[in-house]
């Protein structure tokens, strides 16, 4: 398992949907940028099918927090830590509000299968 700590600015799936392009482009680049860093500052073995589990502790919805796996495993995918995001290899995810994170935190745990 390869576990990834991010704090900091989210976007939810409301304000991907209800902010004006521009400004949810914006927000989105920023929190690429940093989630390439950390996947970058990670060690990550060989990765070609996985889950992901993902802990977090904001005010968002269970629901809404789905922007912030897609953001993520988009990075994997573009720094070449898994091939494809297609279902044959990303094979499913969790979401689980944890209160005992510090805030604004989400933490990806990469399971390889």
């Amino acid at each position: 398992m390869y576990t990834v700590t991010y704090t900091g600015k989210a976007i939810s799936l409301n304000d991907a949907y209800s902010q004006h392009w521009r400004k949810s482009k914006a927000t989105k680049d920023l929190i690429k940028q940093n989630l390439a860093e950390l996947i970058k500052n990670a060690v990550f073995g060989s990765v070609t099918k996985f889950r992901l589990d993902l802990r977090y502790n904001t005010r968002l919805d269970v629901d809404n927090t789905v922007t912030m796996v897609k953001l993520f495993v988009d990075q994997l995918r573009y720094l070449d830590v898994i091939a494809d995001d297609r279902r044959t290899i990303f094979t499913g995810f969790s979401v689980t509000y944890d209160k005992d994170l510090p805030q604004q935190t989400y933490q990806f745990t990469v399971i390889p299968q």
